[in-house]
């Protein structure tokens, strides 16, 4: 039976480590993806269908913690703590809900093409994001702002989070892709400007942002 490229990636890292060998980042990476991904798309509907019902009986707040070990029986931990906050390093793979979309007239209206604007974003250290369109800036300051820093602002525009675990059906082509996460850049040059605004006002990152 073919191997699953998720195979092939655990046997070169083995293999890796029988011959004492470093292995590139983006190997690393890319098991980490498919892991995550396997979870979000395989694990977490069966949680959902299966676990939430009875949990449903709960009324308090709490947070499981599932530790898996390959070869070992499944721990599972309670926390009465109300997010995961505390969790330093823990990635949230929950898939945000589905937007409905209200389907609008579309209104075919006639008049001047406004000229294309840019962003420019400075951190305090001097360094400058500025790249060949608004979406391209807006998208690496999120990257560097921390994709679930940005997140847990809640930040949403047209009802598509700013950082979603999900692609939209609609706005697909208006997501980015990194890592675990979809970046949503549908939006004017301006309103990317008061986004990144209220991300550098909520995580303290004192953002010099400039439309050019």
């Amino acid at each position: 039976m073919k191997k699953s490229k998720l195979e092939i990636l655990y046997d070169f890292i083995a293999s890796s480590k029988e011959l004492h060998i470093d292995l590139p980042d983006d190997v690393l990476r890319q098991t980490a993806e498919m892991e995550e991904r396997i979870i979000r798309e395989d694990v977490l509907p069966v949680l959902r269908d299966k676990i939430e019902p009875t949990l449903s009986q709960i009324k308090r707040e709490l947070i499981l913690v599932t530790e898996y070990h390959p070869g070992e029986p499944i721990s599972v931990r309670i926390s009465r703590k109300r997010n995961l906050s505390d969790l330093s390093d823990a990635i949230v793979l929950t898939p945000d809900p589905v937007v409905e979309h209200r389907e609008g007239i579309t209104h075919n209206k006639k008049g001047p093409i406004s000229s294309k604007t840019n962003l420019k974003v400075t951190i305090p250290n001097g360094k400058v994001f500025f790249n060949k369109t608004a979406a391209e800036t807006f998208c690496q300051v999120i990257e560097y702002a921390g994709l679930q820093q940005v997140r847990s602002i809640g930040m949403s525009f047209c009802g598509v989070p700013i950082v979603s675990t999900s692609q939209d059906a609609k706005y697909k082509r208006a997501q980015r892709k990194s890592g675990n996460f979809f970046i949503m850049h549908h939006s004017s040059t301006r309103d990317k400007a008061k986004q990144l605004k209220q991300i550098s006002d909520a995580l303290n990152l004192d953002f010099k942002i400039e439309i050019v």
